[in-house]
């Protein structure tokens, strides 16, 4: 093999790895999208100030959880509450995992928000994803 064919065959194989090699921007597209999912369903009980029930889940996705929070929601008397107390409304995200504590309901909801969220104390509908909502997913209790 002569020195200018070898040449050439490495210059056609860059060209063909830059054109086979992936944008940025095909590669954030393939980044795995933030998720929250309750794993740990609390019972379906009726809402009240004393009787509370384990609640946990996992997280996906984040690249530096520090940099979030989940937020658990009860559903009962037609809103949704925030758990488990309106003073404490956020949960530390350990290792890809959530736990906590929440009062009754006959459904529970888990949001991913930015660390900087203020979420409401009551709401009559769930919010949607966006801004500082990540993501959102609800079950009913078992």
């Amino acid at each position: 093999m002569t020195k200018h064919y070898l040449k050439w065959e490495l210059g056609l194989l860059g060209l063909v790895c830059v054109l086979w090699a992936p944008s940025p921007l095909a590669l954030r597209a393939q980044a795995p999208r933030p998720q929250v999912k309750i794993t740990g369903v609390p019972p379906a009980k009726p809402g009240g100030p004393v009787d509370m029930f384990r609640i946990s889940g996992e997280v996906t996705g984040v690249q530096q959880p520090r940099d979030y929070a989940v937020v658990i929601y009860a559903f009962a008397g037609g809103q949704w509450f925030v758990q488990p107390y309106d003073y404490q409304p956020k949960t530390a995200i350990n290792n890809g995992r959530f736990q906590t504590v929440t009062h009754g309901g006959s459904a529970y909801a888990a949001l991913l928000v930015r660390a900087s969220f203020d979420p409401d104390k009551t709401m009559q509908a769930l919010p949607s994803e966006g801004g500082d909502i990540i993501a959102v997913h609800s079950v009913d209790g078992k």
